[in-house]
């Protein structure tokens, strides 16, 4: 069972999100640099918690929801110092869920 949910959540991130699925973007929403862990958390944390309802999303629409997460002020304060708390990897797993379901007021 665990090896199926494995293969889903990665196999939906890699078709979706590609290479861009953990890092940064630059002003023309191209991925750039390396992978950064707070991203992969909050990506994978995310994908798992509402695999169902993010799997129906068109992919397209997903990537440019995912590079408004990234950008957004809510998640750059949950990175850099002291991301490593279990507040900011919550919030950062809880903003990256808002926008990939475009969520108004980021609750399921």
């Amino acid at each position: 069972m665990e090896d199926g949910v494995f293969r889903q959540v990665f196999g939906l991130i890699f078709a979706t999100f590609g290479d861009g699925a953990f890092c940064r973007y630059n002003s023309h929403d191209e991925p750039t640099g390396r992978l950064a862990p707070a991203y992969f958390e909050a990506v994978v944390g995310a994908v798992t918690d509402e695999f169902e309802a993010i799997s129906v999303i068109d992919g397209a629409t997903l990537r440019e929801r995912l590079i408004s997460a990234f950008a957004s002020e809510d998640f750059i304060n949950s990175t850099g110092p002291g991301a490593n708390s279990i507040q900011k990897f919550n919030s950062r797993i809880a903003v990256v869920k808002k926008h990939l379901l475009a969520l108004a007021n980021g609750t399921d």
